[in-house]
């Protein structure tokens, strides 16, 4: 099947995919419930399958019907009048640690004589605290740092202390074991908690099965951490009969850009309002200051512009500076001081404001901050950490840094003497015997990988994947047989023509050469040749295949994905829930799109946002 893609301005509806975050928790809560349970979820994924199979291994029946699954709890014991685990069940969670981190503690609070295994790295992934803490509880866990983990024991009801660095899975995977337990109990955080729109999750799906857990959050003082206490009671889940899984954020947010950018609506469909996921921060921005309102502003500066069919814009004089220049006359205009080299060390609160301070000890006071510095990409440029480093001095944490829009690094030998080489093509990012992402369009070689739109896009993801390895189709709109076909003829027509010269025509000379040479076909003539190298070459240029060694680093990206976490800041003002009058916008904080305007988008919404200083 042949499938023809042209591109074109995006217009109308599309239904976010679920939100895997909430279908793990969901679907826990329901296989410990009271009663049958209807999880709607429009989409599934290896994780979400795995933590069916470590439900369906402690008793639970879950089917998967047309809109979702259908929930049957574990049995009951009613001797105990709690639910109880089958024994000596093996709970495979494939690659999930989101499943292992959340089944866990489930098991041990259900007295599950349990036997957990999984693939890849899962097993030397890190369990503690968690594990001492259900250690303390009276489990035993035997085969820490691999697998197969046995536990055996029933973990007693108290308080279960971590700190707040720790992944929020922790907290969650105590939280939801809680109502389990015999007695009420506390899990309680010391320190800033990194990850808590994920707790926030667990807590909604709780309460949608009638546990409430009681939230208290104890400040910092006198140099003691603050404490967070999540407080559970005991008792079973309740069924609703029925529960939706909410649409993913993270997802619906490049589609919120496409429609923010572009001249006709887009409608995502199945995304919650009132969510907890952190990501929902994007549509305060985008709904306030969207594209038709981006261009109107420009256009009022001066600034001619220019769209591409496909609805991108750009400045008419085709360089970037036009846009700067223009912000530059306008803030001149409206009397706003320049200061150039200033390079910001340290923040302090004072007692009407802020101070910032330089490293040549230099300082500027003001009642309100913004913190516009962006990522850490493209440093000739002016990517820096200073964001990141001022923003934690206030309290505030962040993600892991990745570079992304960036090259992507190759075995260099496969094509050496490419460099320069453009061709259009099909490319898949492949780890572990399965497709992680593609795309296709254009992409240019370079001594050491593959550079362009395309590769931008996908560099995220290669960047982060183990043993990954890309597959190129450049011949993207003829299926094999029909290349077959192509290169049977011509070698039938001509004859004499060199074995390397088979694509003159067809592909870029340098690359043509270069598939031709990897099949063994050289100057000899095609006539004297087997049908083999044909073959092999038809392989080769539906799937050329490039070994991944990493990404280009930031010094080259053009985004950095990560940043300070949206969670800690106001949805609707992007003010600093942790640091009153302090404001940021842009890379710093922890949204990042693919190529195509989106991240510039976001750079104009949130900061137009973050500019009326909390004035909705």
């Amino acid at each position: 099947m042949l499938a023809r893609i042209t591109p074109s301005p995006l217009k109308g509806a599309v239904p976010a995919i679920a939100s895997k975050s909430m279908a793990h928790r969901l679907i826990i809560c329901a296989a410990l419930a009271n009663g049958e349970t209807h999880v709607t979820c429009n989409t599934t994924c290896a994780d979400i399958e795995a933590t069916v199979r470590c439900l369906t291994a402690l008793g639970a029946r879950i089917e998967t019907v047309e809109d979702g699954f259908q929930v049957h709890p574990t049995m009951k014991s009613i001797e105990f009048g709690l639910l109880k685990a089958l024994a000596g069940g093996t709970l495979d969670c494939g690659e999930s640690g989101s499943t292992l981190r959340f089944m866990l503690p489930v098991a041990c609070a259900l007295g599950a004589e349990a036997t957990f295994v999984g693939q890849g790295r899962l097993g030397a992934r890190p369990l503690s605290p968690l594990s001492d803490e259900i250690i303390a509880a009276g489990c035993d866990l035997q085969g820490l740092g691999g697998f197969p983990l046995k536990t055996s024991g029933r973990m007693r009801p108290g308080t279960f202390v971590l700190p707040g660095n720790v992944s929020s899975q922790y907290i969650s995977g105590l939280l939801l074991a809680a109502p389990l337990l015999a007695q009420p109990s506390c899990v309680q955080v010391t320190g800033l908690i990194e990850s808590r729109p994920y707790i926030n999750l667990t807590i909604q799906a709780m309460k949608a099965f009638g546990v409430e857990v009681n939230v208290e959050r104890i400040p910092a003082k006198d140099g003691q951490p603050e404490v967070t206490n999540f407080r559970v009671s005991s008792g079973s889940y309740r069924t609703p009969g029925s529960v939706a899984v909410e649409g993913d954020w993270s997802n619906a947010a490049f589609w919120l850009c496409a429609g923010a950018i572009g001249t006709d609506p887009i409608t995502v469909e199945g995304v919650s309002l009132s969510s907890a996921q952190g990501d929902r921060n994007v549509l305060a921005a985008l709904s306030r200051f969207g594209g038709t309102a981006t261009l109107d502003f420009f256009h009022a500066l001066g600034l001619l512009t220019t769209a591409e069919p496909s609805g991108r814009v750009y400045p008419l004089s085709d360089q970037s500076n036009s846009v700067v220049d223009v912000l530059r006359f306008a803030a001149a205009q409206a009397g706003v001081q320049l200061v150039c080299g200033f390079d910001a060390q340290s923040v302090k609160k004072k007692a009407r404001g802020y101070q910032v301070t330089g490293a040549d000890s230099s300082a500027y006071f003001g009642d309100k901050l913004i913190i516009a510095c962006g990522g850490c990409a493209g440093k000739a440029l002016g990517g820096t950490m200073s964001g990141y480093e001022l923003l934690s001095q206030l309290g505030h944490s962040r993600t892991a840094l990745h570079p992304s829009l960036t090259q992507i690094r190759t075995d260099p030998a496969p094509i050496r003497g490419l460099k320069g080489v453009r061709a259009d093509c099909r490319i898949r990012l492949r780890a572990d015997g399965r497709t992680l992402l593609e795309d296709a369009g254009e992409v240019q070689f370079t001594e050491t990988g593959v550079s362009g739109p395309v590769a931008f896009a996908l560099s995220r993801a290669a960047g982060q994947a183990q043993g990954a390895g890309l597959l190129l189709d450049f011949l993207r709109e003829y299926p094999a047989p029909q290349v077959r076909a192509l290169l049977q003829a011509r070698r039938e027509a001509f004859p004499a023509l060199a074995g390397e010269e088979l694509l003159s025509g067809m592909l870029h000379p340098r690359l043509g050469k270069t598939l031709c040479h990897a099949c063994g076909l050289g100057a000899q003539p095609l006539a004297s040749g087997s049908d083999a190298p044909l073959e092999a070459l038809v392989s080769v240029i539906k799937s050329f295949s490039l070994p991944v060694t990493g990404v280009s680093g930031f010094e080259s990206a053009q985004v950095t994905a990560g940043g300070v976490r949206t969670a800690e800041f106001r949805a609707d003002t992007l003010e600093s829930r942790l640091a009153p009058g302090v404001f940021a916008c842009g890379e710093v904080l922890d949204i990042d799109g693919d190529c195509g305007g989106y991240n510039l988008q976001w750079a104009w919404s949130s900061g137009y946002v973050a500019g009326k200083l909390g004035k909705l």
